[in-house]
C-alpha cells in the first residue's frame, strides 16, 4: 500500500499524464508519458507487449512514477515500486483510460482504429 500525503492526492485523481522510469538491459534509464488510472492501492497504466518499457519491466520490474502539477511545477509526488504485469481484462481497462482522458468509450475505432484490436 502506498501512503500518499492529503496534500498530493488530487494529483492520483487528476487527468495528467505520468513519467515513467524504468531500467534499460544496459543500466540506463529510460522515460515514458502514460496516462493512468489511480485505484486507491494501486497505479495502473496500460502497454503493449513488445514496446521498449514492457521489456524493461519485464527485466527490471522496479519502476518510479513522477506526477507533476501543472499549475505549479514545484508540487509533485513521486512514487516508486514494483510493477505487477497483467493482460486481464487489458481491452476494458484502455477503454477505461481512453474514457477519462479523452471522454470516448473505446480506445479502438477512436484513438487507434478498429482493425487495429487483436
Amino acid at each position: 500500500m502506498v501512503n500518499i500525503p492529503e496534500s498530493h492526492q488530487e494529483l492520483l485523481n487528476s487527468s495528467i499524464a505520468v513519467t515513467m522510469a524504468t531500467t534499460m538491459p544496459n543500466n540506463t534509464p529510460q522515460t515514458t508519458v502514460l496516462w493512468f488510472i489511480w485505484d486507491g492501492d494501486a497505479v495502473k497504466i496500460s502497454t503493449t507487449r513488445g514496446r521498449q518499457k514492457t521489456e524493461n519491466i519485464e527485466k527490471n520490474p522496479k519502476v518510479s512514477l513522477m506526477f507533476i502539477d501543472p499549475q505549479n511545477i514545484y508540487k509533485y509526488l513521486e512514487i516508486r515500486g514494483t510493477v505487477e504485469i497483467s493482460d486481464e481484462g487489458a481491452y476494458d481497462f484502455i477503454d477505461q483510460v481512453t474514457k477519462k482522458y479523452t471522454g470516448k468509450d473505446s480506445y479502438y475505432g477512436n484513438m487507434a482504429p478498429a482493425e487495429a484490436k487483436e
